[in-house]
């Protein structure tokens, strides 16, 4: 997400140190908030090492391996113990096609690893968050579908409701679990909703609960309600207090000043750089916000266990549905509100009036999530020094004139834009 003038800052600064700059990176992800695209112009320029395969998204084997391990499958399968427990303790690309092979022979064996696939393998979700990234939406979509990860809804409160009650009912931790949205709008009001879900449960300590004003990127202040309890983000790097940008945790306490602040006692999610798993930060920082729902841009990076995304239609396009879908390991589930979504016809035509089919709504959103707004840099405009000039006629001169005149006036606009809406969703 570096710009290219950035990156020029960051190259000239290497340069002048002597030192060796790497850029690691993924270009088909969110692009920078400034202008261009440098990153890949690098890798098309300079060859780049790469990692094609697919981590993030797992097959969850831990079910099936605490099955063989306790016991019960060696008398349910008639299979000795000690056979299946040395299955268990193989490599984990090797344990599956050794069960494969002993299920040849074994119906009931057969039928588990049938079971244990339909909740827990998925390789189906690699494949959907792949076809995302080369801009094949619509399979994805459909992939999504099949297996129950796509939530199409008439309403936008609907939406909202049907995806807090799906992430109120995933007992995952809740530090494994996420909410993402676009805007930082969508990102309040699901953060509200998430934290009503848990005072009602007693998980957050409403009444002991303090009112702080929180600071966003541009210096403009909100009012929040904070509790024990409460999961918290920082927006903000500050090494004296012991807290980076994006480092989440757990509220722990609110301590009153005799001066009027506040102490906020919070343990982090994971130790900061001085070991600390504890730090305390007073209510005037600022700089913190609700942890349960992230915009995709401060999501962007993390991985959680399961993640349930609001797409937006107008915002969801190939490198924000990409990064959107591939934020957890075993379950991402999209929810979109239909009536923000309009299908159009082959032939052109508004379908006003007219009730949408499951598949028209589906290439609907697959037609928006599938363009891509990937930036480019001036080099991508660079003429090969072979390329021959073919004369041209005093109209085409004119029309080229003309054209160099406009574009540049044209470009910046449409960087501006670009760049105000990105600014806007984080």
């Amino acid at each position: 997400m570096v710009g290219s003038r950035e990156f020029a800052l960051l190259q000239a600064e290497a340069l002048s140190a002597g030192a060796k700059l790497i850029a690691v990176g993924d270009p088909k992800q969110l692009q920078p908030i400034g202008a261009g695209g440098i990153f890949k112009a690098l890798m098309e320029r300079h060859g780049k090492a790469e990692l094609s395969a697919i981590q993030r998204q797992r097959t969850d084997q831990m079910p099936l391996l605490e099955w063989i391990g306790s016991g019960k499958a060696a008398a349910a399968l008639g299979l000795p113990k000690a056979r299946l427990d040395a299955i268990k303790a193989l490599p984990e690309d090797a344990r599956m096609p050794a069960l494969e092979a002993l299920a040849e022979s074994n119906p009931k064996l057969a039928r588990a690893l049938v079971r244990w696939r339909d909740r827990f393998d998925h390789q189906w979700m690699r494949e959907a968050v792949a076809d995302l990234a080369r801009g094949e939406a619509e399979s994805a979509l459909r992939r999504m579908d099949e297996h129950g990860r796509l939530r199409l809804i008439s309403g936008q409160q609907a939406t909202l409701d049907a995806l807090i009650s799906d992430w109120d009912r995933d007992k995952t931790d809740i530090r494994s679990k996420a909410l993402v949205a676009a805007t930082r709008a969508e990102t309040f009001a699901l953060n509200q909703l998430a934290r009503a879900r848990l005072i009602e449960r007693g998980a957050v300590r409403g009444a002991e609960g303090l009112t702080v004003q929180v600071l966003d990127r541009e210096g403009n202040s909100e009012a929040r309600e904070f509790a024990p309890g409460d999961r918290l983000v920082f927006t903000q790097n500050d090494h004296s207090l012991g807290v980076v940008n994006g480092a989440a945790g757990a509220l722990l306490s609110i301590k009153a000043l005799p001066h009027g602040d506040a102490t906020l006692e919070v343990r982090l999610d994971e130790p900061n750089a001085r070991g600390e798993s504890v730090v305390r930060v007073p209510a005037s920082f600022g700089r913190f916000d609700h942890a349960y729902c992230l915009t995709n841009h401060k999501s962007q990076g993390r991985t959680f266990d399961s993640a349930y995304v609001l797409v937006n239609p107008s915002a969801a396009d190939r490198e924000w549905s990409y990064v959107a879908a591939s934020r957890s390991r075993f379950a991402t589930t999209l929810y979109t509100d239909t009536s923000a979504i309009r299908p159009i016809d082959p032939k052109g035509h508004q379908r006003d009036g007219m009730e949408p089919s499951r598949d028209e709504l589906i290439s609907a959103l697959a037609s928006r999530m599938k363009r891509s707004r990937a930036k480019g840099t001036t080099l991508d405009w660079e003429r090969p020094a072979e390329a021959t000039i073919e004369p041209a006629s005093p109209m085409n001169r004119l029309m080229r004139w003309a054209q160099g005149r406009m574009a540049p006036r044209a470009q910046r606009r449409e960087e501006q834009r670009e760049e105000l809406a990105q600014e806007r969703a984080r």
